[in-house]
This record gives structure tokens, C-alpha cells and sequence, in this order.
């Protein structure tokens, strides 16, 4: 009693793919740190109108060596959506074909408040539609000392309704330093609006 959970990991003993086509269990605040992990696996997950993955504040959420698509669903962030949580990680994950059919922030990812890093992984046409930016990323109110940081990774032929094509980022303060761009390669994303990169 009063002892925080520890860490959760998930790891798979067999290839496939994994179908979302209702909420999963939010990675929720109290329940412990949560690591997703397909190493030596050939994994993806993918979804039928309802979003994957939800995670609460101040919480930890590791995601590797997987891939997440093709998956249309209504609203924002529709791979994750991340609301002031501690860390959000993705490693040597393939995000490709993740879209918002409602105009939502965020094809692929929404994320509001807390750190983001993101390593070795890709993000192929995503897109969010209508008043929708950030084709890819949707990053909000991004403050030190947590931050996000984006390296060694590609975003090819996202799309965004509004700004954004594949990053769209607000209310981030210091911009300079509160987010960080390494070997990030941006090629054919487009925005109906501004900001197509």
C-alpha cells in the first residue's frame, strides 16, 4: 500500500497484426510505466474507427520496434494521444497511414504538454483533413525541462487540412530549445494552409 506500480512490458512470441477497433485501456496514471516492445518480431498494429493508444498525465509510454497503420478514425492523435504525460517514446517504430477523417489535430500523434522523443522511426502518409494540422505531429504547449526531441527519422507524403503538413507545433515555449531536430529528413508532406514541413 502506497507504493507506486512498477514498470509494464509487453513483448510478442509470434508475427502478426494487431486490429484496435475499440478504445484499448488508457495507459493511465497510478497503473505504472508501459513498454510496448516487437523486438524479433515482424508486429504491427493498426485500427477501425476508434483511436489506439491514450495516455494520461505523468505517465511514461515506450513504443519499439513495431508498426502502427493503416487506421482511419475520427478526432486527433489517432495512433496516441498524449495528454501532459512524463515521457512519451518511440524507437524504431513505422507509423504510416494513420489518419483523422474529422478535421482532429494530429493524423498519427497528438501531444499536449510533457516530453516526446522519437528515434530511428518513420512517418509515411498520415494526414488529418479539413480544419486539421500537423499531418504527422500535433505538438502543443511543448515547455521545458520537458521537451521533444525528434532524430534520425524521416516524414515522406504526410498531408494536413490546415498547417502543419508533417509537424505542426504550438504554444511552445522556449520554441528554440523546447524542441530539437536531429537527422530529420522532411520529403513531399503538403498543407492546404501553411507550414508544409
Amino acid at each position: 500500500p502506497g507504493q507506486r506500480p512498477g514498470p509494464n512490458t509487453i513483448v510478442f512470441d509470434q508475427n502478426g497484426t494487431i486490429t484496435v477497433t475499440s478504445p484499448l485501456p488508457d495507459v493511465a496514471t497510478g497503473k505504472g510505466d508501459l513498454t510496448i516492445d516487437g523486438s524479433g518480431r515482424t508486429v504491427s498494429v493498426a485500427c477501425t474507427n476508434s483511436k489506439i493508444f491514450i495516455q494520461q498525465s505523468s505517465t511514461t509510454f515506450n513504443l519499439s520496434n513495431l508498426s502502427i497503420g493503416p487506421c482511419t478514425a475520427s478526432g486527433g492523435g489517432i495512433a496516441i494521444t498524449s495528454t501532459s504525460a512524463t515521457s512519451l517514446s518511440l524507437t524504431n517504430v513505422t507509423v504510416a497511414n494513420v489518419h483523422s477523417n474529422d478535421g482532429g489535430d494530429g493524423g498519427a500523434i497528438n501531444l499536449s504538454g510533457g516530453g516526446l522523443s522519437i528515434a530511428n522511426s518513420s512517418f509515411t502518409s498520415n494526414g488529418t483533413n479539413g480544419t486539421g494540422s500537423g499531418g504527422a505531429l500535433a505538438l502543443s504547449n511543448i515547455q521545458l525541462p520537458n521537451a521533444a526531441s525528434i532524430v534520425t527519422s524521416n516524414f515522406t507524403s504526410n498531408s494536413a487540412g490546415k498547417n502543419g503538413g508533417a509537424i505542426y507545433l504550438s504554444n511552445a515555449t522556449p520554441n528554440a530549445t523546447a524542441v530539437q531536430l536531429t537527422t530529420v529528413t522532411f520529403t513531399l508532406n503538403t498543407a492546404a494552409g501553411n507550414q508544409t514541413q
